[in-house]
């Protein structure tokens, strides 16, 4: 994991497993942060993020008691964060797969940023397609292979929609540095 490590304690882990709201609300208040900004990647928006992280922390809740510590609890958290958002995304019927950009997601939608390089903006503008294969290859670490089979999708589906991605988000990454240089104002 990058950025600052999170240590919980197995303490606190086995206080969480008895069943303890001090516990929960430990670990929700030290872990939220990091799962609230998985589930903003996958969604695209605070309010379903904030709905996804509310079902990602219930079932973390639920199956505590099936985590075995031979692992990073953070990972373990991870990845059912990320399994919640793509059953929330399927059951709200928002996982969606384009072939070609149509519309209104054009790549001048990505050129709106405020100045600030903030990747996640970009990648939340993608068409959620794009997004989904983006996050799960890119910052999660699954195959192609591996993203076919949990999505349902040919493998060649999900190398187009990341290559998609990727080049959208260069494009839209060149651009807000040409609009930075050109207008020094925006910089700060």
């Amino acid at each position: 994991m990058t950025g600052k490590e999170i240590h919980l304690d197995k303490v606190l882990i086995e206080a969480c497993k008895s069943g303890k709201r001090e516990a929960q609300q430990q670990i929700y208040q030290l872990c939220s942060p990091r799962l609230y900004a998985v589930c903003l990647r996958y969604s695209g928006n605070d309010h379903d993020a904030s709905d996804i992280l509310h079902d990602a922390f219930m079932m973390i809740f639920t199956k505590i008691h099936q985590y075995n510590e031979t692992g990073d609890l953070m990972g373990w958290m991870f990845r059912i964060t990320v399994n919640t958002a793509l059953q929330w995304l399927r059951k709200k019927k928002k996982l969606l797969f384009s072939d070609d950009l149509k519309g209104n997601e054009s790549p001048a939608e990505f050129y709106e940023l405020s100045g600030e390089k903030d990747i996640l903006k970009c990648v939340q503008r993608l068409p959620q397609g794009y997004r989904i294969v983006f996050n799960m290859y890119a910052v999660e670490g699954y195959s192609h292979a591996e993203i076919a089979a949990y999505l349902g999708i040919n493998e060649s589906t999900s190398r187009s929609q990341y290559t998609r991605a990727r080049s959208l988000l260069q494009k839209a990454l060149k651009n807000n540095q040409n609009i930075l240089i050109n207008n020094p104002d925006q910089n700060g």
